[in-house]
């Protein structure tokens, strides 16, 4: 209600999307090989001229995160939650495309909840497709983004609090 037509939005998005998906790109690969896009252990690293670290005596430039760091984190994938409605979202991506390319080629996945009924959208080839909720067995939505991850620090593929999925089991 109070942004519209996404002006605010959009300079917020600016920013978030690329620092947060470089980052996000830099865990994924960090974990992914560690030796090879990582670097390694950082206990025998070298600083290199402020731009980089080596290990020990060897000459290549470690350019990713290493093991201690990524050692708590899962490489996944990072989701963009919004609350704005979806509309004013691929207003702002068909007009930003450096910031719609990291959507577009799934770098980062991106969701709406509108803020007028709640519903949750998922962005899928170059669409966003409402979630089905309602056929989602056991699950409850809660009504607002701050509800759903206050107190958890758990990682979230949905923005909805699974309640008990036994599965028969």
């Amino acid at each position: 209600e109070i942004d519209p037509d996404g002006s605010s939005l959009r300079n917020v998005l600016a920013a978030v999307i690329p620092v947060c998906g470089g980052i996000n790109l830099n865990y994924y690969f960090s974990k992914l090989d560690n030796e090879v896009y990582g670097a390694s252990t950082k206990l025998p690293h070298n600083i290199i001229g402020l731009i980089g670290v080596c290990n020990g005596v060897e000459g290549d430039i470690q350019t990713g995160l290493p093991r201690q760091m990524i050692e708590f984190h899962d490489p996944i994938r990072l989701q963009l939650v919004i609350e704005q409605r979806k509309e004013v979202v691929l207003k702002i991506l068909e007009s930003e495309p450096l910031l719609a390319v990291w959507i577009k080629n799934h770098w980062m996945r991106l969701m709406c909840i509108d803020p007028k009924d709640g519903k949750i959208s998922v962005y899928t080839k170059e669409e966003f497709v409402e979630l089905p909720i309602e056929s989602l067995p056991n699950v409850s939505v809660k009504s607002t983004f701050k509800e759903c991850f206050e107190g958890s620090s758990a990682n979230c593929q949905l923005v909805m609090v699974k309640q008990e999925l036994n599965h028969g089991t």
